[in-house]
């Protein structure tokens, strides 16, 4: 775990202009740059996540960083919407079983989102990621509905007991590649996280 300072909610409601522009601003490519095993060649592996704060703290998912089998050697990277690269230097907080990990960058200038928790089926939310490689797509719907998990419930065969959960279903579109994706809401507040078939509230 850590503790943040994180900046407080933003209470005006935005355009779908100003929120494309927030969501592009936030956003960052998260992942893994690393010597495989398998053809001893370097892949550049990257989805998604946004700051947390001004100063480096990211947010993204467990599986985004996790490191595949046939990693030799490598490194966790981040990069924002203009290219610019930067070195992960700590793992702040991770939880394999909730799929989040917090990352300390070393940048000193990110554009961190909120955090709003006060959100109800039939809110407006937007996502801005990288769908299976196809940059900066955009798109609005709503939240649909709160599902719990259950604790010890496998989502997928193999996979270990998960923690209970509360998850967002929500109708903005996204495909592989968009794991760790900021969703906002209409004031331009993260709500949660892609994960996979769901979002993970923020």
């Amino acid at each position: 775990f850590c503790q943040l300072t994180l900046p407080k909610p933003a209470t005006n409601q935005l355009s779908s202009r100003d929120l494309w522009a927030i969501a592009h601003t936030a956003h960052l490519r998260v992942g893994l740059y690393y010597l495989c095993t398998k053809c001893n060649k370097w892949h550049l592996n990257l989805a998604a996540g946004y700051a947390l704060t001004k100063d480096g703290a990211v947010a993204t998912c467990y599986h985004v960083v996790a490191p595949p089998d046939s990693l030799k050697e490598g490194f966790l990277v981040v990069a924002d919407e203009n290219g610019e690269m930067f070195p992960v230097t700590e793992i702040l907080a991770a939880n394999q079983a909730l799929d989040v990990c917090i990352l300390r960058v070393a940048a000193k200038n990110l554009k961190p989102l909120p955090l709003n928790t006060e959100i109800f089926p039939g809110d407006r939310c937007v996502c801005f990621s990288d769908p299976l490689g196809e940059r900066g797509y955009y798109s609005e719907g709503i939240v649909s509905r709160f599902l719990t998990t259950r604790a010890g419930r496998r989502r997928n065969r193999g996979d270990s007991p998960s923690e209970a959960a509360t998850r967002l279903d929500v109708t903005t579109d996204w495909a592989p590649g968009s794991s760790g994706a900021a969703v906002l809401d209409n004031c331009g507040n993260a709500i949660g996280y892609i994960v996979s078939d769901c979002i993970a509230g923020a």
